[in-house]
């Protein structure tokens, strides 16, 4: 009876593909822009990564390690910068406080909406405050959060424990997420951000806090509110900062781990709850605890959470053995669908990689290596845009020479689903300038007009969907009948 009911909820959720689409423009994507641009012009050296776009996609934040992205760059390691794709001003993020260079790395950022700051994660001196690495020309061990103001301008260490300090304990602090309007970062660390004792906790946990108020919150929290006997991160969170999804292998945060398998959870900040999302379609536990599930990506109201999963199978009835696939939660229904699969309705045939969604859960981009993601052609590995009001699934990285090698592109979509940026290593021949270089490119979407207003909103159903219901439901009945026999 389990698996019937499951089997009848989870071809419900995918009803919407039955369902005659609402009249709408069709989705296209612009050309490629190069965004990883050298000063005196041209592709960058690189190798760049770590493509974050703000929330109307105008402004993109990227990691690199080039010396040729802006002048008077020596200090020989990765650095964050910012781009303003409207004016073309490329800007250095990872300055320190007293706004020079750092011989430090610096990698992800995450620009604000006006792209007057950008949350970043630093290793080294960048702030006075940091405990540890005072040496400004070694290769720091502690890493912290910053933000860089470019009004001021001034770099803010973020990272701080009860007392105001940095790295308690001497440990690092690793960014996880940001949200500058809300003005509050999620990072994990193996030090205890809430009290004095003791200063290293056995894993690292998830904290969430404000620098607006200074205030901390555990995440990782068991639900007696204690700090979890088991590590926790590669985390995301809902744009409105309620809901936050993570990885952990703990068996105390919630009552359904008893094997303390690799899990993905969800935290309801707002109710203090914690609860499992991914499990076996039939029911029971997963064959291994040895489970990917990549960065999570939440809509901003958090009912829908796009997750990728490698290493295990089973997440849905119809899922591709041996491969990664990208599926959605939908938190209202606790329903799980499969997203990669090929126009025909079947699983896609190769590996998806690092997936995003729109803040209102209608735009979904991600990387696949699947060759039956569209009809009627072999795909070759791709950057891929589904409407999920429509249904349409078109590439954005078509336009680029191929991929070398087992390069697995960086995927991010802004927050209005309007603008997909991705990190492409090309084996281009006719153009040595981009050869196997690691650049960052952005796509802007067309398409997409009515403005979207939620992806939960299904059309009215068809006579046809209609049937395809009752027989669902009659098969379930059937089922049940047959059950108690």
């Amino acid at each position: 009876m389990y698996t019937i009911l499951n089997r009848l909820l989870y071809l419900l959720s995918t009803l919407p593909a039955l369902l005659p689409a609402p009249a709408a423009y069709a989705l296209s994507a612009g050309a490629p822009q190069l965004a990883s641009r050298a000063w005196y012009g041209g592709p960058t050296d690189g190798p760049c990564g770590f493509p974050n776009l703000s929330t109307n996609g105008q402004f993109i934040a990227f990691s690199c390690a080039a010396d040729d992205l802006v002048p008077d760059d020596s200090n020989e390691r990765y650095d964050v910068f910012l781009l303003d794709r409207r004016t073309g001003v490329l800007q250095r993020a990872s300055l320190n406080a007293a706004n020079t260079e750092q011989r430090n790395h610096a990698d992800v950022g995450f620009p604000s909406t006006d792209g007057s700051q950008v949350v970043f994660l630093g290793q080294g001196m960048f702030h006075p405050d940091v405990n540890g690495d005072a040496d400004p020309n070694g290769d720091a061990t502690v890493a912290n959060v910053f933000l860089r103001d470019f009004t001021v301008p001034s770099t803010e260490m973020l990272s701080r424990g009860p007392d105001g300090g940095g790295n308690p304990g001497g440990r690092s602090a690793l960014l996880q997420a940001a949200n500058l309007d809300r003005q509050e970062v999620l990072f994990s660390s193996s030090g205890n951000f809430l009290t004095n004792s003791p200063l290293i906790l056995n894993d690292a946990q998830l904290f969430a806090r404000s620098w607006l108020t200074g205030q901390i919150e555990l995440i990782s929290a068991r639900p007696d509110g204690e700090i979890s006997r088991r590590g926790s991160g590669n985390a995301g969170w809902s744009g409105d900062g309620r809901f936050v999804v993570f990885q952990s292998g703990a068996t105390d945060l919630t009552g359904d781990n008893p094997l303390g398998y690799s899990q993905l959870f969800l935290r309801d900040r707002l109710a203090r709850t914690t609860q499992r999302l991914a499990r076996p379609w039939n029911g029971g536990e997963f064959p291994t605890g040895f489970i990917y599930y990549g960065k999570p990506a939440l809509t901003r109201d958090g009912r829908f959470v796009l997750f990728l999963v490698g290493l295990v199978d089973g997440i849905t009835p119809d899922d591709n053995p041996g491969v990664s696939d990208v599926y959605l939660f939908d938190r209202h229904t606790q329903s799980t669908q499969l997203v990669t699969r090929s126009r025909n309705t079947a699983p896609a045939d190769g590996y998806a990689y690092s997936p995003d969604i729109s803040a209102d859960g209608r735009v979904i981009a991600y990387f696949s290596r699947a060759t039956n993601m569209l009809p009627g052609v072999t795909s070759p590995p791709a950057v891929y845009v589904e409407d999920r009001l429509t249904g349409e699934r078109i590439t954005v990285s078509t336009a680029l020479a191929p991929l070398f090698g087992n390069f697995s592109p960086q995927v991010d979509l802004s927050e209005d689903g309007r603008t997909v940026a991705f990190s492409w290593r090309a084996d281009d021949t006719a153009d040595p300038s981009l050869r196997r270089r690691y650049l960052i490119y952005v796509v802007d979407l067309d398409g997409l007009e009515p403005p979207a207003s939620t992806a939960a909103a299904v059309p009215a159903a068809s006579p046809r969907a209609l049937f395809v219901i009752a027989g669902l439901l009659a098969a379930a009945a059937l089922g049940a009948l047959a059950g108690r026999r």
